[in-house]
């Protein structure tokens, strides 16, 4: 890797933008802002600008400086002239205070740009050091931000005093009162709030109060004063790196002022302090000083795509946004333009994908199995209710056909088979599996070369993926029995042996395959011979022909024509086209360019691909980047061509040495070329330096010929897909401008300057022309000698391809007998062994196929039918189905956006644009943080594109104890913590409205007063993955971070797992979500329809383009989606039914699918990869159970709303603060407590809403853990009182596992302990409240865990 050969040195000047220059000792017309706030606000910096009278210079007898400031502005600072000895002296006093007032000005007219440069300058101050005292010094002369001093009240008005003495002996303009009040805000607001804010003087507060007044009105100009002062370049944010989008989020100035405001603030302070203090002293004193400023980084750095969007490296933004979802919003969204290029993020791919396998394929066998219990087709409703009445009838006894997981087990015996099933209904869902999910996912393996063309299936042929029964396997491993697998397959092997021994004995196939090879190749070499005496008579005749035109003085080229055309049209002596021949051969010409691309002959990795590809064992079955790698050295082929030898290395090819031979027949290698100049073409080819063949001379110089006129053509501004007269006309220019064109460039080479682009002129193009005739010519001569020469060497050279193929076919059979027949027992038992090791250490994720086929003989091992491995396979097709799904499908999109599986391009763009910023740090410290973030942003990249895979946090042993012991914690903590989880998710209502705006509210009443239009739009809503909640419980799963995700594990996981789902359904939260992701799409729907529209018609607003583009659609598609808009929607009411089930515009629909698809989990908030790497590993994901919502709320509501900050967000904001209230009040009644009011209720709702997520985390479980000490209201949030520092440390599986030891402990105590003890009701609760489903809504409202608990005590204490 790159990081490990170079190391990074990252990050161009921070500059700051024109005229912020916070030098003081340079003259400015109007001071910087930041460094007015430096020169007013740090004592450092003010006694380094300070202006000091000399009293040593003698007094001018006749000078009397009161006459000098009378009347002017200096007289109201008489005080500061009292010492002055002369008029040069009064003069530097006027300089000073002339400063101080435009430095005052300054920061009056930035308003909340000023208060940032006045904390700034408080920061650099000696009293930021003092023991005991502040961290973090605020706006002196205005705030003082964070003091976390022990005795804060009086530790800050000291240190104000202290700097205010300072402030008062340096300037000249700072008046007592200012500082009196400065030292007295600084003890009162210090002690208030515990050095959150320190002394604000009057004049600061009111322009505090003043700017938050007027903030719905400034914002727009906040942000772009922030945008511009946090740039490192000028106005913009970040400097685009080459070929990235343009990647500046909106609003980025504030984002940059929590992310970047230590390091512009260290930088300003180095610059100032630097020329005068010694050698590292300013460098020291500038990461002091800032450091306290490093506070609002975690903020927006809360998990890796967030970390990846603030990165000064535009490629690192780029990756991660190609990568993930992002809730943020881009500047280009405001002119409707996306940052994804016409793509869609992967983890959008992911989805859409997901969502048509999984949920298709369960439709169609929920469906098959309706047909099969009513013995004939069925409607809508009757695919719905007969397996529910089927259940039903099993049950009860009633029905002897089969359960549907019987049926479901039939259907993937089915795909095994070649043989139709005799179930109709099976056989039918069988055939529609192969098609719409196996055929597809092969398809796309083929596409992302993850597997050959030729491979129609993904294990030893058959359709379905072998899932291995792993716990049955490991349960009757070595016992000898019929259940033991390796004895089953170890007898396969010994079989195959004792067959391979016989065939070897009579085998010829091989020999007779090579002698047809030879006979194809001698007919080759034939029709190779011919051409070339048929090439030498058509060079002769040529010859004889030029002789003939050159004695008769004649001139037949078309481009002679042509010009002699131009002339008699300029002489009005002709008007039409150009006559008989020459018309003909100028059409045919013009012809060619337009099918250019289909003229190429054959080069030299499309001949390989003819011939049938390179034979590479190790390729089979195994996407690029896979664990193979590591089991061997990369192959010549691989080496070479990486992920593009697509077709090139293939399991079925022919050897090397034999394609070598076959080129060198072929023309592509010269005679007694070696495999070593067959991988140096290769490469050559690879690189794109093309190789054709030598037989194929005359159609390459055709080839060539036409692709450079071609150029010239386009380069003249010449459009070839015009009609010819056109076309001539367009020329006619071209051909009078010749000779001026050569006079100006021999003018030019004379001069010694350029001259213009060569294909644009008359002489080169004409030129072409001339060269694609005589190509014409020699193929013509050519063909009239020999005119079926190429499809006599086409037709030998495809008779080649077949005998290669026959041969390699005959070797690789051979090669398998030998390889059967060489074993003795002992190696088939070695061979044996080491393959169910393999199965048995796949890890969560991991393809069987992929381990399997690591190695050759494990491959050998299991070329078993599956009805002989039936006992140890996995037969539950919905498991089947899910398990491929979510292990394939994300390898697939990653292949297909980035090239491979690692990003290898991605990564070193990232690595590239790294190194070239750091070159140009200005200090060392700037380059050790851009190393540092430059390697961060890169394993961030891999560890999110892992886990998506399926590949992060997984533990080397998922069997293990503390494997499965994480796994079932998180399980039960789950059914037994969160039965009332729909009441906390009230809340989701304001998320609706915050994605689809205002309408909604009048919306609803008017899909309420129409139920057809309510039944079309959820109908609508299944379009978009709405119906996925029900089958895949997708929001539950990732939110909460429960469900097997790969349907592995012992029965007890299996199990455990089920009843979680069942849990989850009968709490209602499954159709909750399914319910409100249907509303949702309605009404966004609905809101992107009209966006479409209004850009279509020209009157889209910003917000309108930003909705679009944010969901990358940009306007071209727009159009295309207003189109359908327009033929198919419903848009009789004030909410819009797309109904895009019926569009006809296929990318139209995706487009506005997959923007759907992001909003899905923006409106109804369902966590994607927004959230820490810690949660998902098995440690982190115990810690942390239940914090994953609160991490994706902070991105998708609380930070995607700040870039907004309009109406909606606003109402939505007001909305989740009442929901959230309403939240607290229903819980406090379920636990028979007093509802909160006043401050207490108001963190109750913020924490409960959602909206500061991620803050009330870290404040909530502060004051769980000391009582509610930092508490504004003195009391702990009613959503942190239950909390232990356990749970608070360790997580709720934890807490929950010491509770009920806890309780029977002491149970056990009370009754055989020496001093009894007591058992107490909380004793009993504990107990039970590990128990699933004791939180149930239905269990609670019925008094039944009361009940419990009430007998457990008695029991106990009995």
């Amino acid at each position: 890797m790159p990081f490990q050969d170079d190391p990074l040195a990252i990050k161009s000047p921070i500059a700051l933008p024109e005229g912020f220059d916070l030098n003081p000792e340079q003259e400015e017309s109007s001071s910087s802002v930041l460094g007015a706030g430096l020169r007013l606000g740090s004592p450092i910096v003010s006694e380094k600008n300070a202006y000091r009278i000399d009293r040593s210079v003698p007094w001018d007898p006749d000078y009397r400086p009161y006459e000098d400031i009378q009347g002017t502005i200096y007289e109201g600072f008489s005080d500061r002239f009292l010492d002055v000895r002369n008029a040069d002296q009064t003069q530097q006093m006027k300089t000073q205070i002339d400063r101080e007032l435009e430095d005052r000005r300054a920061l009056d007219a930035a308003g909340g740009w000023g208060i940032l440069a006045e904390m700034a300058g408080s920061l650099l101050s000696p009293t930021t050091l003092l023991p005991g005292g502040a961290v973090v010094r605020g706006v002196k002369g205005g705030v003082s931000v964070g003091r976390t001093s022990v005795s804060v009240a009086g530790a800050g008005g000291f240190a104000v005093a202290l700097d205010e003495l300072a402030l008062q002996g340096s300037q000249q303009t700072r008046t007592p009162e200012e500082s009196i009040a400065a030292i007295g805000g600084g003890i009162l607001l210090g002690g208030l709030l515990g050095g959150a804010v320190g002394g604000m003087s009057r004049k600061a507060y009111m322009r505090s109060s003043a700017a938050a007044e007027r903030a719905p009105e400034d914002i727009v100009s906040y942000n772009d004063a922030m945008n511009e002062f946090m740039a490192p370049d000028g106005p913009r944010s970040v400097g685009a790196a080459e070929n990235v989008n343009d990647m500046t989020l909106r609003r980025q100035g504030l984002f940059d002022f929590f992310d970047k405001s230590q390091f512009r603030v260290e930088q300003a302070i180095i610059d100032h302090l630097a020329p005068v203090m010694p050698d590292g002293w300013a460098e020291k004193v500038a990461r002091i000083s800032a450091a306290p400023l490093a506070i609002g980084r975690p903020i927006v750095r809360t998990d890796p795509t967030l970390r990846a969007q603030m990165s000064d490296i535009q490629s690192a933004r780029q990756a991660m946004s190609d990568l993930t979802e992002s809730a943020m919003q881009y500047k280009v969204n405001a002119e409707g333009q996306t940052v994804h290029s016409g793509q869609i993020p992967v983890e959008t791919a992911i989805k859409m994908k997901s969502q048509d396998f999984v949920l298709g394929s369960h439709s169609r066998t929920k469906e098959g199995y309706a047909e099969y219990m009513k013995d004939g087709p069925i409607g809508s409703v009757g695919s719905v209710t007969n397996p529910i009445t089927a259940r039903w009838q099993h049950l009860l006894g009633k029905s002897e056909k089969m359960t549907f997981r019987e049926f479901k087990a039939e259907v993937r015996w089915a795909l095994s088979s070649s043989d139709p099933h005799p179930i109709p209904q099976v056989a039918k869902v069988a055939e529609m599996e192969r098609k719409m999910f196996w055929d597809k996912v092969r398809d796309d393996m083929i596409d992302t070369d993850m597997i050959d063309e030729n491979v129609r299936d993904v294990d030893t042929g058959n359709y379905v993926t072998r899932i291995y029964n792993e716990e049955k396997i490991r349960a009757n491993r070595r016992n000898g029995t019929a259940d033991d697998m390796g004895v089953v397959v170890t007898d396969e092997f010994k079989k195959k042996r004792a067959a391979a021994q016989e065939r070897l004995e009579l085998d010829d196939t091989v020999e007779r395959a090579v002698a047809e090879l030879g006979k194809a190749r001698e007919k080759l070499r034939g029709i190779n011979r011919s051409e070339k005496n048929a090439t030498k008579k058509a060079r002769d005749k040529r010859d004889r022909a030029k002789a003939t035109i050159a004695s008769e003085g004649k001139v037949t080229r078309v481009t002679g024509a042509l010009r002699r055309h131009f002339e008699a049209r300029a002489a009005k002596l002709k008007e039409g086209l150009l006559e008989g021949d020459e018309l003909a051969e100028f059409t045919r010409m013009i012809k060619d360019v337009r099918g250019v691309k289909q003229m190429e002959p054959p080069s030299l990795l499309k001949a390989i691909r003819g011939f049938g590809g390179i034979k590479d064992d190790r390729i089979k079955n195994v996407w690029r980047g896979g664990d193979w790698v590591s089991d061997g050295k990369r192959t010549d082929i691989e080496e070479i061509m990486d992920q593009r030898a697509v077709s090139i290395r293939r399991d079925d090819g022919i050897d090397i040495d034999m394609m070598r031979e076959a080129l060198v027949e072929g023309g592509y290698l010269p005679d007694g070329a070696t495999v070593d100049d067959l991988l140096e073409a290769i490469r050559k080819e690879t690189d794109g330096e093309k190789v054709y063949s030598v037989d194929d001379a005359v159609e390459v110089a055709r080839y060539e010929a036409t692709l450079e006129l071609a150029d010239d053509l386009e380069a003249s501004g010449v459009d070839v897909s015009k009609p010819i007269t056109q076309i001539i006309q367009a020329l006619e220019g071209k051909a009078r401008s010749q000779k001026i064109t050569k006079a100006k460039a021999g003018e030019a080479a004379r001069s010694g300057k350029k001259a213009g682009k060569a294909g644009g002129d008359g002489s080169t193009l004409m030129r072409a022309f001339d060269r694609l005739e005589d190509a014409n010519a020699r193929l013509d001569e050519l063909k009239e000698i020999a005119p079926k020469i190429k499809e006599e060497r086409v037709a030998a050279r495809k008779e080649i391809a077949d005998n290669l193929k026959s041969v390699q076919k005959a070797k690789d059979a051979r090669g398998v007998d030998e390889y059967y027949a060489s074993k003795d027992d002992l190696e088939i038992e070695a061979a044996v062994d080491d393959t169910l090791n393999a199965i048995l250490g796949l890890k969560v994720g991991q393809h069987s196929f992929g381990t399997v086929m690591a190695k050759p003989t494990r491959a050998r091992v299991l070329d078993i039918p599956d009805d002989v491995l039936r006992p140890w396979l996995e037969d539950d097709y919905d498991k089947i189905v899910n398990q491929v799904t979510k292990s394939l499908v994300p390898d697939i999109e990653v292949i297909r956006k980035f090239g491979d599986l690692n990003m290898t391009e991605t990564k070193q763009k990232i690595v590239d644009e790294a190194t070239k910023l750091a070159n140009n740090a200005k200090t060392r410290r700037m380059k050790d943080y851009y190393t540092s973030e430059g390697v961060e942003r890169v394993k961030d990249l891999e560890n999110v594109k892992n886990r998506m895979t399926g590949r992060f946090g997984i533990p080397d042993d998922p069997s293990g104890f503390f494997s499965q012991a994480a796994r079932t914690g998180k399980l039960l903590s789950f059914m037994s913590l969160l039965g009332g989880m729909i009441i906390s998710a009230l809340p989701d209502v304001a998320g609706v409205i915050n994605r689809s705006g205002l309408e909604t509210a009048f919306g609803v009443s008017d899909m309420i007063t129409n139920p057809r239009r309510l039944i079309k739009a959820l109908s609508d809503g299944q379009e978009y993955g709405a119906a996925a909640e029900l089958v895949m419980s997708g929001r539950i799963a990732k939110v909460y971070d429960v469900m097997d995700e790969y349907g592995r594990g012992t029965k007890f996981d299996r199990g455990l797992a089920a009843g979680t789902g069942l849990f989850a359904k009968s709490t209602g939260m499954v159709h909750w979500n399914w319910g409100w992701k249907s509303v949702a799409a309605a009404f966004v729907g609905s809101r992107m329809s009209k966006a479409a529209m209004a850009v279509a018609d020209g009157s889209a607003t910003t917000k309108q383009l930003q909705t679009l583009s944010a969901n990358y659609i940009d306007t071209v598609m727009a159009q295309r989606i207003a189109k359908q808009i327009d033929k198919y929607a419903d848009r009789d009411g004030l909410v819009w039914l797309p109904q895009a089930r019926l569009w006809d515009d296929a990318e139209a629909f995706n487009a506005f699918r997959a923007g759907m698809a992001r909003e899905d989990g923006l409106s109804v908030i369902t966590p994607g990869q927004d959230k820490p790497l810690a949660f998902s590993t098995p440690i982190g994901g115990l810690a942390f159970q239940f914090k994953t919502f609160a991490f994706s709320a902070h991105n998708r509501v609380l930070l995607a709303g700040v870039q907004r900050l309009d109406a909606e967000f606003a109402a939505a904001a007001t909305t989740f603060l009442i929901l959230g209230s309403q939240v607290s009040n229903i819980k406090a009644w379920e636990k028979d407590k007093e509802p909160k009011t006043g401050i207490a209720l108001a963190e109750d709702a913020l924490d409960r809403s959602g909206l500061g997520a991620v803050l009330m985390e870290g404040y909530g479980t502060v004051n769980a853990l000391t009582g509610g000490a930092i508490s504004m209201s003195g009391e702990v949030p009613s959503r942190f009182q239950s909390r232990s520092v356990i749970s608070g440390v360790a997580g709720p599986a934890f807490d929950q596992m010491v509770k009920t030891g806890d309780s029977i402990s002491a149970a056990v105590r009370h009754r055989i302990g020496p001093e009894g003890g007591n058992f107490s009701e909380r004793d009993a609760k504990n107990m039970i409240s590990a128990v699933p489903g004791n939180n149930h809504p239905i269990v609670r409202l019925l008094g039944i865990y009361d009940q419990v608990a009430k007998a457990v005590e008695g029991m106990v204490n009995k």
